[in-house]
């Protein structure tokens, strides 16, 4: 993988969260290899591709019924409830496991777990986001992709139309936050920590308030959902996504219910 990571924390006992080379190559663990985590992947590809996984005895499930997705969801990310684990697996956390071991993968140096293993820190590695880009291109979006295909019925609201969409410029800016660290303290007499008084500035990312507008146009009396999502324009050299690609990065910024005769929306 190309890019390293250093996270230059320390667990309570005094140990570095272990950090990530850059160029890193994966090697097997001492319980999962990398074959496992390719072999549970295929399999997941195999059961989307055929539309039914089975379950521990043998019995076959469709997973394009009503609880298709849960299950699915269980053979990606495993919580308890998978119809069949010894086989599915559980190829999310196999492939965290296995990538969050890469400095010290048979545990031969005694290295402390990497931010991938650690739920606190696992977002801030950049390799977590690019698994869930691979769990989504290889999995997900095949799902996805043989679901039944939207119809204009399904899609159109008769009687209701967006007429146009204002929006105010999105201003951000670095807030200062102060975070307390007294528990990081450690004090001989609890009676000394009621005097301690330790914080650390951070910049955080923050906006401007801002409005946006949906110009809606009803001939009847009737109740909505709105949803407003939000996805960047263009890319990192300036080029324009096209709408396939945008869907990729687009997310939900809001909702709200709305309901009468309306000419707008703010």
């Amino acid at each position: 993988f190309q890019t390293g990571y250093f996270p230059h924390l320390r667990f309570n006992n005094g140990q570095s969260v272990t950090g990530r080379q850059q160029y890193s190559t994966f090697y097997d663990t001492e319980a999962i290899s990398v074959q496992d985590v390719k072999e549970t992947a295929s399999r997941l590809r195999q059961a989307i591709a055929s539309g039914y996984i089975y379950n521990e005895q043998g019995v076959k499930i469709s997973l394009f019924e009503t609880d298709g997705r849960n299950m699915l969801g269980e053979l990606i990310n495993f919580y308890g409830n998978s119809p069949n684990k010894h086989y599915y697996g559980s190829y999310f956390n196999e492939a965290l496991y296995v990538t969050g071991h890469v400095a010290d993968p048979q545990q031969q140096y005694g290295l402390a777990p990497s931010a991938l293993l650690n739920y606190e820190t696992a977002l801030r590695d950049p390799l977590y986001y690019s698994l869930v880009k691979r769990l989504f291109e290889s999995v997900i979006f095949k799902y996805v992709a043989k679901q039944p295909k939207y119809t204009y019925e399904t899609l159109a609201f008769p009687g209701v139309k967006v007429q146009g969409v204002e929006i105010d410029p999105l201003i951000t800016y670095f807030d200062d936050f102060e975070i307390n660290l007294d528990n990081v303290v450690s004090v001989n007499d609890p009676k000394d920590g009621e005097h301690v008084d330790f914080r650390v500035k951070q910049g955080r990312l923050n906006h401007k308030p801002f409005n946006y507008k949906v110009s809606v146009e009803s001939d009847k009396e009737t109740d909505v959902m709105v949803k407003v999502y939000i996805s960047p324009k263009y890319d990192n050299y300036g080029r324009e996504f096209d709408l396939d690609t945008k869907i990729f990065y687009t997310v939900e910024l809001d909702r709200f219910p709305a309901k009468g005769e309306f000419d707008s929306i703010v």
